[in-house]
């Protein structure tokens, strides 16, 4: 198993939008053929980066079986086929990259799982 990090910078205040046709258009579509996504989080403070004007960041993190999965997931067509459901990712995809200022991809390859947590003693 892997999972990957996709960051994405979007126009500000698209988060609702963005998330939206991710939740509903695109990722049915990638859970059908495989991927899991395991959470959108809209970046509300960053030690490093100072907040922009000009764009949120976004961060996704999605799990696939094997880097080849996630190959072979460039070309959703050959694993999910036609059909409503591909055009409503399609469609989603499209609307998305009109949000989208910049985008990058970090893979995590598989290291130390917990089993529990998070706990928060207060």
């Amino acid at each position: 198993m892997i999972a990957t990090q996709r960051t994405f910078r979007i126009k500000k205040g698209s988060f609702g939008e963005f998330h939206r046709l991710s939740a509903r258009g695109v990722w049915p579509y990638f859970e059908r053929i495989g991927a899991r996504i395991l959470g959108m989080w809209l970046v509300t403070e960053d030690e490093h980066e100072a907040s922009s004007p000009d764009y949120d960041t976004v961060i996704r993190i999605t799990r696939y079986q094997s880097r080849e999965h996630w190959k072979a997931t460039r070309n959703p067509l050959a694993l999910g086929g036609e059909g409503p459901m591909w055009e409503r990712c399609r469609d989603a995809l499209e609307k998305r990259r009109a949000l989208t200022v910049e985008t990058w991809l970090r893979f995590l390859d598989p290291g130390a799982e917990t089993t529990g947590g998070p706990y928060f003693d207060h």
